[in-house]
């Protein structure tokens, strides 16, 4: 099928109905909503994927660093599944609640950190992954994995906005 007249230069790789409703979820997925990124890149062939992906770079290139961020993480998961793919482990595996804080721990200790000024990172990871561990149903622990999911993409923000200050500073 011919390219259709609207089609702009980061969109080449959209040439038909399907491919074109294929690339707005895309665009729904980098803008916070939607598929899961496998479950959108197994709609394309190996080529378009390619070409698609290499426009995609190019025009996050001037986008924000979230978007960034983001995309290195759903390139991330990309490589797990070539590597093992699908996974269904368990969600909660009964020996690992010992090996870290519970929720209610890690509460109070963010809590009295945040207070004197000295929380970090970590800190909220950890109770954000408790909260997770120690939730009671899916729904609830899917909800506490995405909050323990926007912490990480947080920190990462912060370590990058510290690599271009540091990369001003430098003579």
């Amino acid at each position: 099928m011919p390219d259709h007249p609207q089609t702009t230069a980061s969109d080449k790789v959209a040439t038909t109905d399907s491919d074109c409703n294929q690339r707005r979820d895309l665009d729904a997925i980098e803008g916070g909503a939607g598929l899961a990124e496998a479950d959108a890149w197994e709609h394309f062939d190996r080529t378009k994927t390619e070409t698609f992906r290499a426009e995609r770079l190019r025009s996050l290139a001037i986008s924000s660093p979230r978007h960034r961020v983001l995309l290195e993480v759903l390139g991330e998961r990309a490589k797990q599944d070539r590597k093992w793919g699908e996974q269904n482990h368990g969600s909660v595996h009964l020996g690992s609640q010992g090996m870290i804080a519970s929720a209610d721990r890690a509460r109070k200790l963010c809590d009295q950190l945040a207070a004197c000024g000295q929380i970090a990172w970590e800190d909220v990871a950890i109770e954000e992954l408790a909260e997770a561990i120690e939730a009671t149903s899916d729904l609830e622990r899917r909800k506490e994995l995405v909050q323990c999911a926007a912490v990480l993409v947080a920190w990462i923000e912060c370590i990058d906005r510290r690599d271009r200050r540091a990369a001003k500073v430098e003579p």
